[in-house]
């Protein structure tokens, strides 16, 4: 049996502030007053406040701001607070006034609401939620406990005048029993259970009358195996005909001539062979023209640190290679002792005369590799022009197999398509074992 709740106080604010408060703390308190008065708006207050959405009338519906109550659960006292500004939340605190948390009037986000925090002050928590409800919905105290406190107009229609529904008469068959005994937590689990059972056999035995359903309309597992063979064989004549269809296709386009496009190819890429050769000429006398420059200026400035690089290919006296060798400033390209005076000016005429003779080879080099790339793109030119004409000859010799080989590739398609769902329609017989296959079948 659950705790004793009792309401002792009741106070409410409108747009004028807090009105004084409504003292209800007796064994018995009456309401009375002449219609319009507000007794049923102080009962609504009260529903409230205790975590109940109501749906105010007339004034109190214009001018009510906020709603207070104290109660007392088993001795202990607690004051309650709504807002209608955030009327989502109640706030409890201590008959002193020490907060003790806002509570969701519906838990969320993993935080208690007021119902549960209730329940648990009154000792029903456990024996509301063994309660199973439809929707998986347990018992609430706003719900389904407050209404067996006071029977308000709305709930006289519902419960009286008009007939409650399955689920309604289930909840409050389910919290009169828990109030008055006649039943218990135990109890109320093993009826979950129950009716999880019976749930199950419920969907178990629809499933099988569709599976029942589905297997007699696919047919007998032998008639579709023959059909099964049957598109299989179709399959293979069809993967032939299409294999064969191809090899004509790729036997037109070998009988192509392709001789000119080959010749085309082989002199585009002589030209681009030849292109590369000049350019890398060019470059080489371009630099060896730099390095006689940097070779003059070296020997121009007494203080350089540059290195003179010499044209001789052979040494005079011993036939050796110099093509590779540096001399340093100041010094003979033959010998690499100190220049003197004199011999200065000659190097510097001889240096002058290998720059004027690399320069001209350089420019004629250039005018090659003019010559190089003009040669280049007009071979790749030709290139593309036969090739365009050979993509057109292989095109006329594959038309005639085009729209074969499409053909051939749709009914390929259709025909694994045919397979495919045949597939599906055989496997639930072939999941089931072989006694209720034949007596599906």
């Amino acid at each position: 049996m659950g705790k004793p709740l009792r309401i002792r106080a009741l106070q409410i604010k409108d747009h004028r502030g807090w009105q004084a408060p409504y003292d209800l703390d007796g064994r018995l308190v009456a309401i009375t007053g002449p219609i319009d008065r507000g007794k049923t708006s102080m009962v609504d207050c009260i529903d409230f406040v205790l975590g109940r959405n109501v749906q105010f009338r007339g004034a109190v519906h214009d001018d009510l701001r906020e709603v207070s109550a104290r109660i007392s659960v088993d001795g202990r006292t607690y004051r309650l607070r709504r807002s209608r500004k955030s009327d989502g939340t109640i706030g409890v605190a201590t008959d002193r006034g020490k907060k003790i948390d806002w509570f969701p009037v519906q838990p969320r986000g993993g935080k208690q609401g007021f119902s549960d925090w209730l329940l648990d002050q009154l000792g029903l928590a456990d024996d509301f939620a063994a309660v199973r409800r439809s929707g998986q919905r347990s018992l609430g105290f706003a719900h389904d406990l407050l209404p067996h406190l006071h029977i308000r107009q709305e709930d006289i229609d519902r419960f009286i005048i008009r007939p409650a529904s399955d689920s309604e008469s289930a909840a409050r068959k389910a919290v009169t029993e828990l109030l008055l005994n006649l039943s218990s937590q135990e109890l109320e689990e093993a009826r979950a259970q129950m009716q999880d059972l019976s749930n199950r056999i419920e969907r178990h035995s629809e499933k099988l009358r569709d599976i029942r359903t589905f297997l007699g309309s696919t047919g007998d597992p032998t008639a579709l195996d023959a059909e099964r063979e049957r598109l299989l064989a179709r399959e293979q004549q069809a993967r032939e005909h299409l294999r064969a269809l191809r090899n004509r296709a790729r036997e037109a386009v070998d009988r192509t001539d392709r001789r000119e496009l080959v010749e085309a190819q082989s002199q585009w890429h002589a030209a681009e062979s030849a292109l590369h050769r000049a350019r890398q000429q060019h470059d080489a006398l371009t630099t060896e023209v730099e390095s006689l420059d940097a070779s003059l200026a070296a020997l121009a400035d007494a203080k350089a640190n540059a290195m003179l690089a010499t044209d001789w290919e052979h040494c005079h006296a011993c036939g050796n290679s110099l093509a590779d060798r540096v001399v340093p400033a100041e010094h003979c390209s033959v010998c690499t002792l100190p220049l003197p005076e004199s011999a200065r000016a000659a190097e510097k005429a001889r240096l002058l005369q290998a720059r004027t003779n690399a320069s001209e080879r350089r420019d004629a080099a250039a005018e090659q590799l003019r010559d190089a790339e003009r040669a280049a793109q007009r071979a790749e030119e030709e290139f593309n022009r036969v090739s365009e004409i050979v993509d057109d000859r292989t095109a006329e010799a594959v038309a005639p197999f085009a729209d074969a080989l499409t053909r051939a590739a749709s009914d390929l398609g259709a025909v694994r398509a045919q397979l495919e769902a045949l597939a599906r329609l055989h496997e639930p017989h072939e999941r089931l074992p072989s006694g209720t296959r034949k007596s599906s079948a």
